[in-house]
């Protein structure tokens, strides 16, 4: 269902929100009841609501060992995100179970309920491959067509302003029983940030705050949050902004969410989609860490081989970067040429472009040379492999078939943990192999990624927000 709502201005901090409340900012602290974790002045925004049309529930839903291998040789120095050191932020990765909804706006098929709002209040559009939400009035707010897709999610999405009105508000809603009852995460690209919630058309804040400088960009941004027990949690671009207790609501629907301040018009662009089942933290899984280097792929940065080799090839277009194996059996790929870890997570998202059961990718870990590192790595068929390269041999720690439903034959969201010497391999949050290399042959090397032929050539993988988390 899709939610218009007008605004009005509040007299008093702390008062019920009526059916109409204008959207402001106010200086005062609120006095929320639920437990927050992680807030450091929390400022409350009021947010209206007002009768909506109907509820739509329909929810669309869509190794054998190598014997060759290709190595690039990457000539520039990567470009490092920078530590933020004041204030200080805490940087997470939340653990996710099996895709539930993912969506990249390629096309209308039907999925999002596109046209005018009512009074032209504002309207929906997919363009050039995003989701566009558009309001046109002041101090509105509105959120997309609502799915059922279960009580706890954890939801992340990129969004990008269209316009100039940094005062806007976007993120999810979760938990939607009915327009008096929901949460909404939400960031704005003026660095403001808020968790909030409706019960039985009473509002209140439960976290807010403006982020530390340069962890929500201006323009660009990427949020998760998730709703879990009673646990709501809002992270932007891996920092985490609030978390909060919060036992009000247990089940309900999920949206996108936009909401103008006092600019007439607001337009958020939605891209690369995707809503989990909550991921089960186990021991391994990479929680915390520091940042040291990210690439959405949007441009390149000098740190990658591109071009068409003999063996395969490699072209940046369309926000990822893609691989098109031209061998059997065959690997390739690419490392940071001049960091070196001890302990390290590495993360990446995975497209199986012409969704090829044994396409091969993952990571290399402490990598010495093209002849010495580690290995993580899975395939679409469910074959999961750790391998150690020692002097050009394959030593085999861990191989074979996975009993799983998590790994998808589209996309995944894979992770790698290189830890003394145990190296542990993730795909949607879920451990997939585990192995220890009693030698601890590589202590320390450098980082980077992998993909792979087996019995199949034109092997086509796209990889894209590649993340490297220095571990303590």
């Amino acid at each position: 269902m899709k939610k218009i709502a007008l605004i009005f201005i509040i007299v008093l901090l702390g008062l019920a929100a009526c059916s109409t409340p204008r959207l402001v900012k106010v200086e005062e602290e609120p006095d929320p009841t639920a437990t927050a974790t992680l807030a450091a002045n929390e400022i409350p925004t009021e947010i209206p609501t007002e009768n909506p049309t109907e509820i739509p529930t329909d929810i669309p839903t869509e190794i054998p060992e190598p014997t060759n291998a290709a190595v690039p040789e990457p000539t520039e120095i990567p470009e490092v995100v920078p530590t933020i050191e004041e204030p200080p932020a805490s940087q997470v990765t939340i653990p996710v179970g099996s895709i539930l909804m993912e969506d990249y706006f390629d096309s209308d098929d039907g999925t999002w309920n596109l046209g005018f709002w009512e009074n032209d209040a504002g309207f929906d559009t997919i363009t050039d491959g995003e989701y566009q939400m558009t309001i046109q009035r002041d101090e509105y707010m509105l959120w997309s067509e609502t799915f059922d897709l279960g009580s706890d999610l954890v939801m992340e999405v990129d969004t990008r302003l269209v316009d100039d009105s940094l005062g806007n508000g976007h993120g999810f809603v979760c938990r939607y029983v009915d327009e008096y009852n929901f949460y909404f995460l939400t960031i704005g690209n003026d660095g403001y940030y808020s968790i909030d919630k409706y019960v039985n058309d009473v509002y209140e804040n439960l976290a807010a705050d403006y982020a530390p400088e340069g962890i929500i960009d201006p323009v660009q941004n990427h949020i998760q949050a998730q709703c879990v027990g009673t646990t709501l949690t809002l992270v932007a671009n891996g920092y985490l902004l609030a978390e909060v207790e919060d036992d009000s609501l247990s089940s309900g629907l999920m949206a996108l969410y936009l909401r103008s301040n006092d600019e007439p018009e607001s337009t958020i662009a939605f891209d690369n989609l995707f809503i989990y089942a909550p991921g089960e933290e186990v021991p391994g899984m990479l929680q915390n860490g520091e940042l040291v280097f990210e690439d959405k792929f949007d441009s390149d940065k000098g740190v990658w081989s591109i071009g068409d080799f003999e063996t395969y090839n490699v072209q940046l277009a369309n926000g990822s970067l893609t691989y098109t194996m031209k061998n059997l059996n065959w690997n390739a790929w690419d490392y940071l040429p001049d960091q070196e870890f001890e302990d390290v997570a590495l993360e990446a998202s995975f497209e199986n472009v012409d969704l090829i059961g044994d396409a091969d990718q993952g990571f290399v870990c402490r990598y010495q040379d093209s002849s010495n590192y580690y290995m993580l790595s899975y395939r679409y068929d469910n074959y999961v492999s750790i391998y150690a390269l020692v002097d050009s041999e394959y030593t085999s720690l861990y191989k074979g078939y996975v009993d799983t439903d998590v790994i998808q034959m589209d996309v995944n969201t894979a992770k790698a943990v290189c830890e003394g010497n145990q190296l542990s391999l993730y795909v949607n949050g879920d451990l997939m192999a585990q192995a220890v290399d009693p030698n601890n042959t590589f202590p320390i090397g450098k980082v980077g990624f992998v993909m792979g032929s087996s019995d199949t050539s034109d092997v086509k993988i796209s990889i894209d927000y590649f993340k490297v988390f220095k571990l303590d």
